[in-house]
């Protein structure tokens, strides 16, 4: 048996225990990383053990913003207070993990990918060619222009 701080419910009150055992201990060390304190906390083994079995810890993300939803979330289910609850395996935790960071990663080296190439300048606009005099139809202010064809 380790430090109390790392022991779950069911071995608090003494109770049979299996691998779901670890997997609350498992929570215990990643809430640790994560946010710097024990999730159950006190001066004396006993508020601690009362904790354990009794409180919920305070969320991860209300101690550490920056921390994700899923992570979050695979913390909270490897310190549930009924073993049935925990997640199935440490794999399933370090599976998720995994997952979690690969996406981090993803996104992370999409956000320094280059920049894709701007598009190509536009075609310079069209000039018109000056009219020479006598090409075509002239008007002088007041005259109309000829008409083409027969009347």
């Amino acid at each position: 048996m380790g430090p109390v701080a790392y022991m779950s419910p069911e071995q608090v009150q003494r109770l049979p225990v299996d691998h779901r055992t670890d997997i609350w201990s498992l929570g215990v060390v990643l809430y640790e990383t994560l946010t710097g304190k024990l999730p159950f906390e006190g001066e004396r083994e006993q508020p601690i053990m009362f904790g354990i079995v009794n409180d919920e810890p305070p969320s991860v993300r209300s101690l550490k913003a920056e921390v994700g939803v899923g992570l979050e979330h695979i913390v909270h289910k490897a310190l549930a207070k009924e073993p049935a609850e925990r997640v199935p395996s440490a794999q399933t935790v370090i599976d998720g993990v995994k997952r979690i960071l690969a996406m981090k990663h993803q996104t992370a080296h999409a956000a320094q990918a280059p920049a894709p190439p701007p598009p190509p300048p536009a075609p310079p606009p069209r000039r018109l060619m000056p009219r020479r005099p006598g090409s075509g139809p002239q008007t002088r202010p007041g005259m109309r222009p000829k008409p083409r064809g027969r009347r």
